[in-house]
């Protein structure tokens, strides 16, 4: 690569396999794509504690009182008209209803389990989210999601720092290539359509700049209409162009590979250039870094969507900060 990878975000840091993510780290997606691809993974670790002690009558263990309380539990409708809501009465049967939770039920305090219970329930219904039409919470509204879970069965509360315990890790991805591969393949193969005949592309961006009434125009375009939208301003600048914002572009990439003919890259000397790109999204490269030292600004968002979803993630409504840096650009292109 031309620039050493400088159009990869944390490519340096991620390029080591020491240097990859720690799956132990609650606050980390990458621990959420592990419980979502193995919810019972915790649950499992258990079966190496030891059974508790003591009966409670009727030769009843303390399991049975653990199993019993937890099987009286019941959602509540704010929990139900959550993001997960659809999901959730069928993960609590199928989880409290597994020889893995029953087993887990007789080795862990009444605390513990609920909490337990609580990630293994939110684990199986993120997994019937992960499919590209849906998007799972963020990180903090699954904690809380998790909380509710463990305020409603009258458990001890999430504090501080949360003693979960990880069975070996599986990639979530991985065991998921496939439907990723399938995902992405319509982004992939707009952009090689593109690289083998631009023509049509750019004749057609410039076509609707010529009939537009407006005198200046700031350019907006997302995955592979950011990639057009930089090549018409290095190489063939409409004089109503005044700036231009790009979402999960893979433009530093292409320039990086020398696949995308770059006429005068100094043009960001006088147009401001704003790429906004995912930390979860692969099709989503840096461009500050092998364009030029003109006015290009890299923005990072994380909202801790999976890929394939956080290749839309941009074009949500809710992104205010996001949207806030769009309108810097815009008031500074046009004032």
């Amino acid at each position: 690569m031309a620039f050493a990878g400088k159009s990869i975000p944390r490519f340096d840091e991620t390029d080591e396999l020491d240097k990859i993510d720690d799956y132990n780290n609650p606050a980390d997606e990458s621990y959420w794509e592990t419980l979502a691809g193995d919810p019972f993974n915790q649950l499992r670790a258990r079966r190496k504690e030891r059974e508790l002690r003591g009966t409670l009558g009727d030769n009843r263990r303390p399991g049975d009182l653990n199993i019993e309380r937890i099987k009286k539990y019941e959602p509540t409708p704010e929990l139900l008209g959550t993001d997960i809501g659809s999901y959730l009465p069928a993960a609590i049967d199928y989880v409290r209803e597994s020889s893995t939770f029953e087993r887990a039920a007789g080795r862990t305090q009444y605390g513990d389990l609920a909490q337990l219970f609580a990630l293994t329930v939110v684990g199986y219904c993120l997994n019937e989210l992960a499919v590209p039409e849906k998007t799972w919470p963020s990180i903090p509204e699954r904690q809380q999601l998790v909380r509710a879970i463990v305020y409603g069965l009258d458990a001890t509360t999430l504090g501080g720092a949360w003693p979960w315990i990880l069975a070996p890790y599986v990639s979530f991805k991985m065991r998921k290539r496939g439907k990723v591969t399938r995902s992405a393949t319509p982004f992939i193969g707009d952009i090689m359509r593109f690289i083998r005949d631009p023509k049509p592309f750019r004749d057609s961006l410039r076509a609707c700049l010529d009939e537009l009434p407006e005198a200046d125009v700031v350019l907006l375009g997302h995955s592979l209409g950011g990639v057009i939208a930089i090549d018409h301003i290095v190489n063939d600048l409409h004089a109503k162009v005044r700036g231009v914002v790009t979402m999960g572009s893979q433009s530093g990439l292409l320039h990086e590979f020398g696949v995308i003919a770059v006429g005068d890259a100094r043009v960001f000397d006088t147009i401001p250039w704003l790429n906004i790109y995912h930390g979860r999204d692969y099709l989503s490269y840096l461009a500050a870094p092998v364009f030029s030292d003109g006015m290009i600004e890299d923005y990072r968002i994380d909202d801790w969507q999976p890929f394939p979803n956080s290749h839309s993630s941009y074009l949500r409504v809710d992104q205010d900060s996001m949207w806030k840096k769009v309108g810097e650009l815009v008031h500074k292109a046009v004032p």
